[in-house]
């Protein structure tokens, strides 16, 4: 099941991805929501395409999303961000993603994040692992925290965004 679960949510994040690239770099309309955080039309359009493939795809499933709130069970449901980073999808920043999460009696069981505008499509299933375009994916064998690092965004994003001082 989680398979083809997978393959909704990234059916679905792709989706959602064609949508907001069609608005990105065009000087989007931006609205606040009640807790002062951007929602742009992109935003309300490619959750609504979400739901509607998750929908056909899984029409007893619950959906909780970013823009519309949630509606159906709670046992199995979707958990959706159509566009993580509306700030810098809005400033022309590359650094946003589409984010979908399946969950299943409290634990997330599929995951999805989708960067359309880098090409970059995460994947992972429990029990299954994670991958990057398909290739599968780990963290490193570091055992000391100091020895480690953690990048948030690469750098070379930020630079070619126009963002970057330094």
């Amino acid at each position: 099941m989680s398979e083809r679960a997978l393959d909704a949510a990234v059916d679905a994040a792709r989706a959602a991805g064609h949508i907001a690239l069609k608005h990105f770099h065009r000087g989007v309309e931006v609205a606040l929501k009640p807790d002062d955080t951007p929602v742009t039309r992109a935003d309300r359009e490619a959750e609504r395409a979400i739901v509607e493939i998750l929908g056909r795809a899984f029409p007893a499933y619950g959906v909780l999303g970013e823009e519309f709130g949630g509606h159906g069970t709670s046992e199995v449901r979707w958990i959706i961000d159509p566009i993580d980073g509306t700030k810098n999808f809005v400033r022309g920043i590359p650094v946003w993603a589409t984010l979908i999460a399946l969950e299943e009696r409290g634990e997330v069981t599929v995951g999805v994040i989708h960067n359309p505008v880098t090409a970059e499509l995460y994947t992972a299933r429990r029990g299954a692992g994670a991958c990057l375009n398909g290739a599968r994916i780990r963290v490193s064998d570091e055992g000391e925290l100091h020895q480690s690092s953690f990048v948030h965004a690469g750098l070379g994003v930020v630079r070619k965004s126009g963002y970057w001082d330094g």
